[in-house]
């Protein structure tokens, strides 16, 4: 497997690097999470990325439900209560995760959405860490993911230009200088538009 600037290499080479999406689809099973990262690999994605959280850092109780999804276990409930269905790994789980991508050949990515997900992704090895666009103005996580001094791809979402700025920044300050400016359009694809240079 590539090394970090290795890594950074081949992404500001301009070359098109496809990364499948796996997000929380694992359902919390190794299983579920073993295939998706096989798949991919036979599609011929370099990396797959997944999503690390846990619903207690990431929203409160009582927050309205903001999606409709067909596998909610109950009609009725929290937004708290849809992250909990989806949040059962750990770093136990992240480890086999990044273990089984090595065994296929491919790029292990994920969101951290809190410290302690930013944290145990460091710890089992993780070479760039994803930002969701909604947290392009959440400078302590910024912070504390650039301190780890990784690749840093970054998806802007309907931020500002100045908002974006405003990350880069952050990220520059807090110890990486690798970060990689993203954009979904409306079908959902993520294009690389531009990497930032110091």
């Amino acid at each position: 497997m590539l090394k970090v600037n290795d890594l950074w290499e081949v992404l500001k080479s301009g070359v098109p690097f496809f990364i499948a999406e796996a997000g929380v689809n694992h359902l919390g099973s190794i299983t579920l999470g073993e295939r998706l990262i096989k798949e991919a690999a036979n599609a011929g994605a370099q990396a797959i990325k997944f999503q690390s959280y846990k619903a207690e850092n990431l929203c409160t109780k009582n927050a309205p439900r903001f999606w409709d999804w067909d596998g909610e276990i109950e009609e009725e409930g929290s937004q708290f209560d849809s992250y909990s269905h989806l949040d059962s790994f750990g770093e136990a789980e992240h480890a086999e995760l990044k273990k089984l991508c090595d065994n296929y050949n491919i790029e292990f990515m994920s969101t951290p959405f809190d410290d302690e997900a930013t944290d145990y992704l460091d710890r089992v090895g993780i070479r760039a860490y994803k930002i969701a666009s909604c947290d392009v103005t959440n400078h302590p996580l910024l912070q504390h993911v650039g301190s780890k001094k990784k690749i840093v791809m970054l998806s802007t979402g309907a931020a500002s230009l100045d908002e974006i700025q405003q990350a880069v920044n952050v990220l520059e300050k807090a110890g990486t200088d690798k970060i990689v400016i993203m954009h979904c359009n409306e079908l959902g694809f993520k294009i690389l538009s531009w990497i930032y240079h110091l």
